[in-house]
């Protein structure tokens, strides 16, 4: 190891490795500008070639258990969502933290548009939370991304990770479903709702229930995108509910999922997750009239 190789191999080890190679005293000599060659105990090409390859050794061998005590601290939940992901080809996109909160209309200028894709509801509501959360999150990706998210049976997993408070209810009716979920509703918290065949936020006010519309071109004849009342069409007219599901003659009971949108927000779990929907600019799919944010 030449003398120049070896002072700028040295310099990107740690104290301890410096001290392990050099001793004390030699690990001082040489950051006060000794040679290292000097300084190194019982100093030849050999020895110093033994004890690079034992500190290298060790090196691997930490970073192969922190890798694996890493995985270990995975949840089962985490670890399908994952999983799940990885099959079906979804790229991962890495989520940056924001240097100050957004608030809500902020959150909404950003992901409110024009949103042809079908099933995007669910993975622009998770959007929101992650935005709600101070995670730069935008979800305009289309594809497998959006049928993953859409999957009642991932936000059910999505629900299960620590310490995310949610609720499920199966019923035929899915009427009845939501006047049951609704109970667990607390004023001025917000929530992730899926039932039916919607997903978005919602949130109980003085004036009452609400929920941010989010795909709206904001033309004549639609909503502007923000809070808006939860009226009693809604469930019919906007999250397609029903009074009863039947598949070849039997009763179904799909699930309907309610999520406390402070407590996923909070999991760093749920933040890792967010990199499936998280979208490039240049990657954006919203329909053939969709608006490109």
């Amino acid at each position: 190891m030449r003398e120049e190789g070896g002072n700028h191999w040295l310099q990107k080890q740690s104290k301890d490795v410096q001290r392990q190679l050099l001793g004390v005293q030699g690990a001082k000599a040489w950051e006060a500008g000794r040679s290292w060659q000097d300084v190194l105990r019982n100093y030849s090409p050999t020895v110093m070639k033994s004890r690079v390859s034992i500190v290298l050794k060790e090196q691997t061998k930490a970073a192969k258990n922190g890798r694996m005590e890493e995985n270990k601290e995975k949840s089962i939940n985490y670890k399908y969502s994952e999983e799940t992901c990885k099959l079906n080809n979804v790229k991962y996109n890495q989520v940056k933290e924001f240097k100050k909160s957004l608030s809500t209309e902020e959150i909404v200028k950003r992901l409110g548009g024009r949103d042809n894709t079908a099933g995007s509801c669910s993975s622009l509501a998770l959007a929101y939370i992650g935005n709600r959360g101070g995670f730069d999150v935008l979800d305009f990706r289309g594809g497998n991304s959006r049928k993953v998210f859409a999957s009642k049976l991932n936000i059910a997993r999505l629900a299960k990770l620590k310490d995310v408070i949610s609720f499920e209810e199966r019923n035929t009716n899915d009427f009845s479903a939501l006047k049951k979920l609704i109970k667990n509703v607390k004023k001025g918290k917000e929530y992730y709702l899926a039932t039916g065949g919607h997903a978005a936020i919602i949130k109980e006010t003085d004036k009452g229930l609400e929920y941010p519309e989010l795909q709206s071109p904001e033309t004549q004849g639609y909503p502007m995108n923000g809070f808006t009342p939860f009226r009693k069409a809604t469930l019919k007219d906007r999250f397609g509910c029903q009074k009863s599901h039947t598949s070849c003659g039997q009763k179904m009971e799909p699930l309907n999922i309610l999520i406390d949108v402070e407590s996923l927000s909070k999991n760093k779990e749920f933040k890792k997750l967010m990199g499936y929907i998280n979208t490039d600019k240049d990657a954006q799919m919203k329909g053939d009239k969709g608006d490109v944010k």
